[in-house]
């Protein structure tokens, strides 16, 4: 049964973090983060994952000093961005 439950879920590498019996059900496919350093941002990144999108986001917002990007599965496949308030300055046109 367990395994059943494993393999129709959407690949992820991140588990979830109140028990190692289910990989996370967060719809966060990927998370980037400007940090002042490296370990900040690899930390943060990680924790998005597992987070609900605006709730992400919203912690992403209370700190200073740093900023993200959250891609989204949605749920006809398509993907849909969130950043957060000040990661507009890092995108080129």
């Amino acid at each position: 049964f367990f395994f059943f439950l494993m393999i129709r879920r959407p690949p992820s590498s991140t588990l979830f973090p109140y028990t190692t019996l289910f990989r996370s059900q967060s719809k966060v496919s990927s998370a980037t983060v400007i940090a002042p350093t490296c370990m900040l941002a690899d930390g943060l990144a990680t924790t998005l994952l597992v987070m609900k999108k605006y709730e992400g986001i919203r912690f992403i917002n209370s700190m200073d000093n740093v900023e993200a990007l959250i891609i989204v599965r949605n749920p006809d496949g398509t993907f849909s961005d969130i950043k957060s308030k000040g990661f507009d300055v890092y995108i080129k046109d």
